[in-house]
């Protein structure tokens, strides 16, 4: 989870880290961005937005999609450009 947060923070130290709903989330202002839970099997990637998660599909292939969150391995390989790149695309809606 750490290597999440490190990921987004390097393209955006302004957001807010905060605890919502028991699980860590990163916020801009009032709106959140993302939300990272951890399971015993798994993490799960929560994009806030809507449509941000779905717009990205192509490229989560070999991960499992829900309908609002993204299932990763505890294994999996941190993709920075693919988690900043979601972020940006939520930070565009909260500025509209």
């Amino acid at each position: 989870m750490r290597a999440i947060f490190a990921a987004i923070a390097k393209k955006f130290p302004d957001l807010e880290l905060v605890i919502a709903w028991n699980q860590p989330m990163l916020k801009s202002g009032d709106g959140y961005v993302i939300g990272v839970m951890l399971s015993k099997s798994h993490i799960l990637l929560a994009p806030w937005g809507k449509g941000v998660l779905a717009s990205f599909a192509p490229r989560l292939t070999g991960l499992e999609l829900n309908k609002k969150t993204v299932r990763v391995p505890f294994d999996w390989k941190v993709d920075t450009k693919l988690l900043q790149d979601m972020d940006a695309a939520r930070l565009a809606q909260l500025e509209t």
